[in-house]
């Protein structure tokens, strides 16, 4: 990512409380949820209130499935990076991988470069080392008691928020029915409704943007 840009912890899904704080919440360009799993939750079960299975929106987002054990963290990052304008967040000297993914389309294709780039296999062992934790630990992806996922803006409609999970077979599209005056408002939104209130036994939930 450019230098420009940075990731911040979210700690109210209130706007006017957000910009109170010195969240620069009109310049979002992601959200990424980090939330627990119940023991019964399977990845592919339909759990929202709203789905989209229109195909133009689904060729409109990049969306790769997860196949790497523990690497939920590291999807929602690239989902967000994929699905942004390059010129904005994306450094001039992107990675080989990064380049790779930007040219296949969305599938087996890309799902094979992050299986077998060996520069972001070190790159994500790196990074779980400052979190202290191995990434060869898990056995299965539905052993990981947290899971990590990606609110990205639906094209240039305010009000529409799409999600990308790589446990699930495509991405969603939320609509949000209430005027959203940003991305920002529309995706806090959809993390309350969504994934908040279902997690209310739980203190293991954050967000950032």
């Amino acid at each position: 990512m450019k230098e420009s840009h940075e990731f911040i912890d979210l700690f109210t899904f209130d706007s006017e409380t957000a910009k109170e704080f010195g969240v620069p919440t009109e310049q979002c360009k992601g959200m990424i949820l980090l939330f627990p799993l119940s023991e019964e939750s399977e990845p592919e079960k339909q759990i929202f209130s709203t789905t989209d299975n229109d195909n133009d929106f689904k060729r409109s987002c990049k969306f790769i499935k997860q196949t790497v054990e523990n690497s939920c963290c590291l999807m929602a990052l690239l989902h967000i990076l994929l699905n942004s304008p390059e010129e904005e967040l994306l450094l001039s000297s992107t990675p080989s991988f990064m380049k790779d993914l930007l040219k296949v389309a969305p599938g087996d294709e890309a799902e094979k470069i992050i299986e077998t780039s060996s520069e972001l296999a070190a790159l994500h062992e790196e990074f779980a080392r400052y979190g202290q934790q191995e990434s060869t630990t898990i056995s299965t992806l539905d052993a990981v008691p947290f899971h990590f996922v990606a609110l990205i803006p639906q094209m240039d409609n305010k009000g529409e928020v799409c999600l990308l999970d790589g446990r699930r077979e495509g991405p969603i599209k939320f609509q949000v029915n209430e005027e959203a005056k940003s991305f920002f408002d529309a995706a806090c939104s959809v993390a309350q409704r969504e994934y908040k209130k279902k997690s209310q036994d739980q203190t293991n939930f954050a967000a950032m943007i």
